[in-house]
């Protein structure tokens, strides 16, 4: 989904949807216009075609395994619609070492691998008891 890219994010978009079009398909908005997180997340949200749906922004760093391990978890547990993991915020990805302070591994607020059932988790982000997961960390 591109939202008015500006740098070489659209070619490479289209490059790798020509060559696994099975796989890979580059959307944009009408006259390849910038209308946001929201209305671009929607819009591919819209015209997804897989059985899951995860997020990844062009500033975003998935693990090798990440998606794997998540379709692999989100099926053995028929009753969950939605998984999450921890993010890294990485802040030093440019060398700078006064940067390598302020990284850091979000805390979840609930236990790892249990399955909570709803409101609990929007009650525990409300209370800001833990954090609401970064977007790229999800897979519905």
């Amino acid at each position: 989904m591109d939202d008015g890219s500006t740098d070489a994010c659209t070619e490479i978009s289209l490059r790798h949807a020509r060559q696994h079009p099975a796989k890979v398909r580059h959307l944009e908005h009408d006259g390849l216009q910038n209308r946001g997180m929201s209305a671009s997340r929607n819009l591919g949200t819209r015209n997804a075609k897989g059985e899951y749906i995860a997020f990844f922004d062009a500033d975003d760093i998935w693990l090798r395994q990440k998606l794997e391990q998540q379709v692999t978890i989100l099926e053995s547990q028929p009753d969950a619609a939605v998984i999450y993991g921890p993010a890294r915020w990485w802040h030093d990805w440019a060398g700078n070492p006064e940067d390598m302070q302020r990284d850091y591994i979000q805390d979840l607020g609930v236990r790892s691998s249990a399955l909570v059932k709803p409101p609990k988790l929007l009650t525990l982000f409300l209370r800001n008891v833990g954090f609401a997961p970064s977007l790229s960390s999800i897979l519905v």
